[in-house]
């Protein structure tokens, strides 16, 4: 009664400007004021994201309710008055139909529907009783028959309206790989491909549901995929990150996840799950998969931690076909870097941000490690924290034998072990011997803080070793230590080009 009072009201304000946008702080209260509003003993108590009465519900004054929305809506009102540019629109226009020019947008992100998982217009009935809309808009919606013609309509238009190399990003949460892959075909007949580049980007949501929230699902986020303009049907399918496009689906998915958890040992199965799909986007290849069962056959729960996974392989290394195409990849970098080393004989090595400029652009075949994870394989940094060639045969051959051991995965995975504060395997914990060994390996790669972590924490026993490992070893890790602090106090003169090395990770460049 009351609600029907106060839409009666509002509805009699002769200024539309004003009524409109009372009908809007109206309609956000509609909601809570159902019996769907929850009762908490410590206060709250929102809808839960689906129809649903609760046990307990929590009846609120739409007085009150009404007021306080009015009071966020001025303030809202006056924070965009106070922009010194407010050169935006908002529009409910249909994307099926864009009123603007083409080749105008720079960027677009979306969140589509779902498929046949959300029905949308069916959860709309709420405002609908109250607004009585007459425009049948649920006859074009997006669903079952109707999903993939929609949607194909409205990423032709993004294409239409993004200029040329425009970017697109798609936040999207489906169970589904079906789904997955219609999606994917459908972004490919409109002019798009997936650039997942360096980081895996999701989205943390705050509002979940109950079994989202406790089971043990592998879907617990929102993945987002960035997809760039090309021409339509020109880019059906994506290269395949994996080096090896012949590979079955199945097997292609063993190799994606040993080469995720090899690099990320101790990640929960969501995260797996979540880097495993982005890479087979980018390959062009989701399909329909049993993923629990793939990451069991390769991986086991800790058992002081059965949220974290790690390889059944106490070596954690890589297949021939990856380090075949690392060494190709390498072999390119490191003839770029002779090159601009002989042009640049008063610089030892080159900063990171300059070689990963080079490899974006110029190496096509990219290997599915990222350049950060296997150039320490490869090449050696300077006390500057640049890097340089190997400069004897023998520096070389050590780096040979390092990435034939898997020293730096092994290093990884044992590291993994003592910070996410699990018990070792006894076959995996290293002898003292190899301790010191890795400590060296982490001194020359550049990897210092490994290896003072290593030192410190991984349980060295000097005692056990002969005089002079004991001093090489000390010797190795004062370096790592004060290579640690040249760059803490380098740290602000470096944060321009960190930024700029990030800036083009996010554009996918990588």
């Amino acid at each position: 009664m009351t609600l029907d009072l106060l839409k009666s009201r509002i509805l009699k304000v002769n200024d539309p400007h004003m009524q409109k946008k009372l009908m809007l702080v109206f309609t956000s209260i509609l909601m809570n004021c159902s019996k769907m509003y929850r009762f908490r003993e410590g206060g709250g108590g929102g809808p839960i994201g689906a129809y649903y009465i609760p046990p307990s519900h929590r009846e609120l004054n739409p007085l009150f309710a009404l007021k306080d929305k009015v009071a966020t809506a001025v303030a809202s009102l006056d924070e965009i008055a106070s922009w010194d540019d407010p050169r935006y629109a908002v529009s409910t226009q249909s994307s099926v139909a864009l009123t603007m020019p083409s080749n105008t947008i720079d960027y677009v992100f979306t969140d589509p529907p779902y498929a046949d998982t959300m029905p949308f217009g069916a959860l709309n009935f709420i405002w609908d009783g109250w607004l009585s809309p007459e425009w049948g808009w649920m006859a074009n919606e997006a669903i079952g028959d109707n999903w993939g013609k929609v949607m194909l309509g409205v990423f032709r238009e993004m294409h239409r309206v993004l200029k040329p190399s425009g970017f697109c990003s798609v936040c999207y949460h489906d169970t589904s790989e079906g789904t997955w892959a219609d999606l994917l075909d459908i972004m490919a007949e409109a002019g798009f491909k997936a650039v997942i580049g360096k980081d895996v980007l999701s989205i943390e949501t705050t509002q979940r549901a109950y079994q989202q929230t406790v089971a043990d699902k592998v879907v617990k986020r929102d993945l987002v995929v960035n997809f760039q303009r090309v021409e339509p049907r020109v880019f059906q399918v994506v290269a395949d990150p994996s080096s090896s496009s012949e590979l079955p689906f199945s097997e292609l998915m063993t190799v994606l996840i040993r080469d995720t958890l090899a690099d990320n040992p101790g990640l929960s199965k969501d995260r797996v799950y979540d880097l495993v799909t982005a890479r087979l986007i980018e390959a062009g290849r989701l399909q329909p998969h049993d993923f629990e069962k793939a990451l069991a056959s390769v991986a086991f729960q800790h058992p002081d931690d059965p949220s974290r996974w790690f390889l059944r392989e106490e070596r954690a290394q890589l297949d021939p076909h990856e380090l075949a195409s690392e060494d190709e990849a390498a072999e390119m970098v490191a003839e770029f870097l002779r090159q601009w080393l002989q042009k640049h004989p008063e610089q030892e090595g080159m900063h990171f941000s300059d070689i990963f400029s080079y490899y974006v652009y110029s190496v096509t075949a990219k290997p599915r490690r990222d350049l950060a994870d296997w150039l320490a394989d490869y090449f050696y940094q300077t006390e500057a924290g640049t890097y340089r060639l190997p400069a004897t045969e023998e520096e070389r051959q050590l780096k040979a034998e390092g990435r034939a051991a898997g020293t730096s995965r092994l290093i990884r995975r044992y590291l993994a072990y003592l910070q996410q504060r699990v018990s070792v395997p006894e076959r995996e914990r290293p002898s003292d011997a190899t301790l010191a060994e890795w400590i060296r390996h982490c001194k020359r790669a550049g990897s210092y803080g490994q290896g003072k972590i290593l030192y410190e924490k991984g349980g060295l026993n000097l005692e056990a070793l002969p005089e002079e490992a004991v001093v090489n070893v000390e010797e190795d890790y004062q370096v790592c230590v004060r290579m640690l602090a040249r760059a803490d106090s380098a740290a602000p003169a470096k944060k321009s080009r960190v930024s700029r090395e990030k800036d083009q990770m996010g554009l996918g460049l990588s």
